[in-house]
């Protein structure tokens, strides 16, 4: 190098230039000249690899392109056939007689000289044959001997050889052999061949039910097997391994008819697993890959549009099991339990990626089965949809499935299963505003910290480096562009649900006013009023007279049942509450009938109905309490705390609070409480229908005392609390988390239905039987057996044996008694430590307290312990 570098500064002398100047102009010359170090020949070599290596997609495309080429030129060949064959005949006509004669003659000298020159060969090669036949000697130890692989040894490399066998010989083997097979095949006597065409008639040997249940479990566990392995290289590396993905979408159309519909199961789910980790949260379309991109953008391209294209597929053979189990091909329990796993696999795609591609396909699969026949398959997609409702937030899922619900019971003409319309009463139609509220209370709860992390944050904004004026002007005004923008978003979500919602509530409310108008189908009915009670908020002012003069119609008529009947008067008294205080219109039959029928209410099948009764109730005397007069509002009281007896805890503690709010908003009603009968006139008659003339007044509420004693701890508490008068501070108050809850929030808490008591109950105390207790009693003196030697024991004999009554050692006697000071002088004679010290083995207290250098420590531990 320093020579080089000597040679360089000559050079840079004599041209009068700097050193590092004349070295940047040799490298220009050895770049130009094509002269490279090694360093750079490695990476050009590197690089050239690297543009060999070509990706899945690239020979895919190659592939196609390939593909394309061999088509063009079958098409060419198919477009561009000869238009007529030429044949012999065709060229002999064509011939004059004096040419065709010319090559008759000329044809014929051809043959001659042909044979002419095979007989020559024939001579010529007579004469090398000898020559050639002749064996060759390439082997220096002759021709009979064969060469094999060496070995290697210390002394240096050993040859080996064989002898080599004679051509003759080979033959000659081979001709024996064949002789012997001949031999074989005439011994065959003609009852042996009778033998083998019979088996050949009877064909394959039977196998018994347990061979063929093995052969059939094999093959399983080889399918799983394979499509676990399938799934796992696919999700190891999705984007290089599509292949992997392809080959598991074709086990779908498994043809084995002994393992086909156990397959496709395994199949489906785990595609559905596969789906789930590789599908987007977002919705794209086809990418168009004509145009130019990049190597990376086209590589995704490919990846996103494989992934669509699958699914699709994945997607019309789950639509294909469900078609060939309804279309009445198959019917077997395999086909249905097939097409029970389709169902499940649709329906949890469109829980969980509704927001990806064909989901309009999906649910349009999936509404028909709701009017199923198999309760077993209706239920699962009913759970479905209500699921999807009560999680869809935006609404336009919801908006996609109404839609579809309303288009097929209209194609039906209303000849449908109540399940169609039962699941729309798990919609979330509410007003926008209040869809936001809840919003935002969930963002705030998830944003309240706790006092750790606002510690943490407080460390962490003091160690941050203090702004500038120009930087904090800067936040300010950003921190204003994202609080307008954040408006805005709000603004135009709240635009676009309002009008999703409308959408739905017209097509819900067209539904029910066709129902319950032209009556298509009477077994719709109470799932229509039913519906109507809950939503009944919702329907416009315009149509409220049209309404209630159809509910009152059907009241008069008397077909409806004690379940429709209930929610008719929440749908009436709902509308009458809200915006329909304005309609002239006189509830009193609604009030009686109501008053009427609450005691057909029970504890078993029909306590459900209950809440309809409450809301009702909550509807009558206390939203719409200054129209309602006192009498009334005894009776109702009177009849629900009456009702209450005959409810399991759960509607008896609903209705004590839906009793205890209408004694809050009425304090006249608390003549029922009091204990002094002045005022009162008459008898009560609870068998009278109508609450205004069966003096209520003048009964008193003794059903109260009763529940005091009820078994469930919080009927106790509510019922104390009404018959101290249901004060909201001081003794007697709820607790507030009995007092500010909703009726129907109390219910379904302490709904024994999932067979748990809520509070729970406390264990009962447990008492040991006699031999435990006799177990322990022993237990406990051989410890202190444990603790007392044979020097202590003799002692304590020593002085029962100086008092005359060993029965009164341990007792209290007076001071000065004989007794008393004898025991007292022999306690302080007797030395235990010193006995102790005598009796006990030093070598078992060392074994007992291992690591113990200092005796007298475990000594005094003893001691204390005796």
């Amino acid at each position: 190098m320093a020579k080089r570098g000597s040679k360089l500064a000559k050079k840079a002398k004599k041209k009068g230039v700097a050193h590092s100047k004349m070295k940047n102009i040799q490298n220009l010359k050895r770049i130009k000249n094509k002269e490279f170090t090694p360093a750079e020949r490695k990476a050009r070599k590197e690089a050239r690899r690297e543009k060999r290596k070509m990706t899945y997609a690239e020979l895919r495309a190659r592939k196609l392109k390939e593909l394309q080429r061999k088509m063009e030129f079958e098409d060419e060949n198919e477009l561009h056939p000869l238009s007529t064959e030429i044949t012999g005949d065709d060229m002999i006509s064509m011939l004059e007689p004096d040419e065709l004669n010319y090559l008759v003659e000329q044809n014929k000298n051809k043959d001659n000289d042909e044979e002419e020159g095979q007989q020559n060969k024939t001579e010529e090669e007579e004469e090398e044959k000898p020559f050639e036949l002749e064996e060759r000697s390439f082997h220096p130890l002759g021709n009979d001997i064969k060469s094999l692989l060496p070995y290697k040894t210390k002394s240096g490399i050993v040859e080996r050889y064989t002898k080599r066998e004679d051509v003759k010989q080979v033959s000659k083997k081979k001709a024996k052999k064949e002789e012997i097979q001949e031999e074989m095949e005439m011994e065959i006597t003609p009852e042996e061949e009778g033998d083998k065409d019979s088996e050949a008639k009877q064909g394959p040997v039977e196998k018994s039910v347990i061979e063929l249940m093995a052969e059939r479990q094999l093959k399983l566990e080889r399918k799983k097997v394979a499509i676990g392995c399938l799934a796992v290289n696919f999700l190891e590396m999705p984007q290089e391994r599509l292949h992997c993905l392809s080959n598991l979408i074709h086990t779908l159309e498994e043809k084995d008819p002994s393992i086909c519909y156990t397959v496709r199961k395994y199949a489906a789910m785990s595609l559905l697993e596969v789906f789930h980790k590789t599908l987007p949260s977002y919705h794209y379309e086809p990418h168009d890959l004509t145009q130019k991109l990049k190597k990376e953008t086209k590589e995704q391209y490919l990846y996103e549009n494989f992934i669509l294209k699958s699914y699709q597929t994945y997607l019309k053979e789950l639509e294909r099991f469900l078609k060939e189990y309804t279309d009445k091909r198959d019917k077997t329990p395999p086909a249905k339990q097939l097409a029970l796993v389709s169902l499940k696999c649709m329906g949890e795609l469109l829980m969980k990626h509704n927001c990806f591609a064909y989901t309009n396909n999906i649910i349009a699969a999936l509404v028909p089965f709701m009017n199923n026949r198999d309760d077993e398959m209706s239920s699962m997609i009913v759970n479905y949809f209500r699921t999807l409702f009560k999680g869809d937030i935006k609404g336009d899922v919801s908006l996609e499935v109404v839609k579809r619900i309303d288009h097929f019971i209209r194609k039906r003409s209303f000849h449908v299963r109540e399940e169609l319309l039962s699941v729309l009463l798990s919609l979330r139609i509410k007003n926008v505003k209040s869809l936001d509220e809840e919003l935002e209370a969930k963002n705030i709860a998830k944003k309240k910290l706790t006092h750790t992390e606002k510690l943490m944050r407080k460390l962490m904004e003091e160690k941050k480096p203090k702004k500038s004026n120009k930087e904090a002007k800067r936040f300010r005004k950003f921190r204003k562009l994202e609080e307008q923008r954040k408006e805005q978003k709000i603004k135009r979500d709240e635009e676009v649900r309002s009008a999703q919602h409308t959408q739905i509530v017209e097509i819900v409310f067209g539904l029910y006013f066709h129902i319950l108008k032209r009556r298509p189908n009477n077994k719709l009915n109470g799932i229509v009023l039913e519906g109507l009670a809950k939503f009944s908020h919702l329907v416009n002012v315009e149509f409220f007279s049209d309404l209630l003069n159809v509910l009152g119609g059907l009241m008069e008529e008397g077909t409806l049942k004690f379940r429709e009947s209930l929610h008719c008067i929440q749908t009436v008294f709902t509308i009458l509450s809200d915006q329909g205080e304005v309609l002239t219109l006189d509830p009193g039959r609604f009030y009686s009938y109501l008053y009427a029928n609450m005691l057909k209410l029970t504890g078993g099948d029909n306590q459900d109905d209950i809440k309809s009764v409450l809301q009702s109730l909550m509807q009558m005397l206390v939203i719409r309490g200054r129209r309602v007069t006192a009498a009334r509002v005894i009776a109702f009281i009177k009849r629900l705390i009456t009702l209450s007896l005959n409810l399991l805890h759960n509607g008896a503690v609903a209705t004590l609070a839906t009793a205890r709010y209408i004694f809050v908003a009425h304090p006249s009603s608390e003549v029922l409480i009091e204990v002094d009968e002045e005022g009162s006139s008459g008898v009560y008659l609870p068998e009278v229908e109508e609450p205004e003339h069966c003096n209520a007044s003048s009964a008193s509420l003794w059903e109260l005392h009763l529940l005091t004693r009820h078994y469930h701890s919080t009927v106790k508490q509510f019922a104390n609390h009404i018959i101290v008068g249901s004060p909201l501070q001081g003794d007697g108050k709820l607790p507030p988390n009995l007092g500010k809850r909703r009726v129907e929030d109390l219910y379904d808490d302490f709904d024994p239905a999932t067979m748990r008591f809520n509070p729970t109950v406390p264990s009962p105390q447990q008492f040991p039987s006699k031999k435990i207790s006799e177990t322990r009693s022993n237990l406990k003196r051989q410890k202190f057996n444990h603790f007392t030697t044979e020097f202590m024991s003799h002692e304590v004999q020593s002085i029962f044996k100086k008092n005359e009554d060993p029965f009164d050692v341990f007792s209290d006697p007076e001071p000065g008694n004989k007794y008393h000071n004898g025991l007292k002088k022999n306690m302080t004679d007797t030395n235990y430590f010193g006995g102790l010290l005598k009796n006990m083995t030093l070598s078992k207290i060392k074994a007992d307290l291992p690591d113990c250098e200092d005796l007298t420590d475990s000594l005094v531990n003893v001691d204390t312990k005796t």
